[in-house]
């Protein structure tokens, strides 16, 4: 089974800042078709806030959260069925 510590480990970002459009895009949903990583969120770096894929993820019941990347150009966007409240 899989270890607690590992679980909660925060995944490492798969980065999309330099593909051309739509590649990041294609690579998200080809990404979330699959099940849910152990951490629970899939998480992506990108140049920018992908309003598109806003309604595609609404469409498979998928939340997501997007916050700035400190230590990079772009944003940090992961997406989950569902994020737990954290406090």
């Amino acid at each position: 089974s899989m270890s607690d510590s590992k679980a909660t480990e925060p995944v490492k970002p798969i980065d999309l800042r330099k593909l051309p459009p739509p590649e990041p895009m294609l690579v998200i949903m080809d990404a979330i078709a699959d099940p849910v990583p152990a951490c629970g969120y899939w998480a992506f770096l990108l140049p920018r806030f992908p309003q598109p894929l806003v309604s595609m993820l609404a469409d498979r019941g998928l939340d997501y959260r997007v916050e700035p990347e400190e230590n990079y150009a772009g944003v940090l966007m992961r997406i989950a069925p569902e994020f737990p409240e954290e406090d």
